[in-house]
């Protein structure tokens, strides 16, 4: 069959997580956070980025 339904996982949501472990961030909302995290989101380098889409592929290596 194929592909189990659910949500798509993204590094960015990845990110934006981890992101909620920064003092006064933890009860944001998802759109909050999502205004916080944006520009830190677009500073990080490729590399940097590379680490949460290696995360990604390692979730859906464990959903098959």
């Amino acid at each position: 069959m194929g592909r189990k339904s659910g949500p798509k996982v993204m590094a960015y949501f990845l990110f934006m997580q981890e992101q909620r472990c920064r003092p006064g961030w933890a009860g944001k909302s998802n759109k909050e956070l999502q205004a916080l995290c944006d520009p830190l989101w677009k500073r990080l380098s490729q590399e940097e980025k590379a680490k949460y889409k290696d995360i990604k592929k390692s979730m859906r290596k464990k959903e098959r």
